[in-house]
């Protein structure tokens, strides 16, 4: 879990610092927005089953937060392959933040669930 949190917190930090040097250097924000668009569908399709993988060789089962952030991740990339291509949605600055919002959000959920794991309560019977 902790490799998760780590990886994932590393990517949307560094997706961050990427599209603000990218803003204040290129000007054709079209441009910018299509490529950060693009750097988050790469990070959910390369990441995603990688992550996926690790969890079932490690025979680690999944809880449902887990299960609901990666559906989540899979329907984004779904999105952004749309936007890219110029169905529906156009890669766009909102695109591109609710991808990092969403990340940063889910990670804190996990984070959350993670150290519920540490404090149990046990009911009285």
């Amino acid at each position: 879990m902790f490799r998760y949190f780590t990886e994932c917190s590393l990517l949307m930090f560094t997706a961050s610092l990427v599209a603000s040097a990218m803003v204040s250097v290129v000007e054709d924000l079209d441009r910018v927005w299509f490529t950060m668009n693009l750097f988050l569908l790469v990070c959910v399709i390369l990441y995603l089953p990688l992550h996926l993988r690790r969890r079932v060789k490690l025979g680690i089962e999944m809880p449902l937060v887990s299960k609901l952030t990666a559906v989540g991740y899979a329907i984004f990339g779904v999105v952004l392959l749309l936007a890219l291509f110029g169905l529906g949605l156009k890669p766009s600055l909102g695109l591109f933040a609710a991808g990092l919002i969403y990340g940063i959000v889910t990670n804190t959920l996990i984070f959350m669930q993670f150290l519920g794991t540490f404090v149990a309560i046990k009911k009285e019977a």
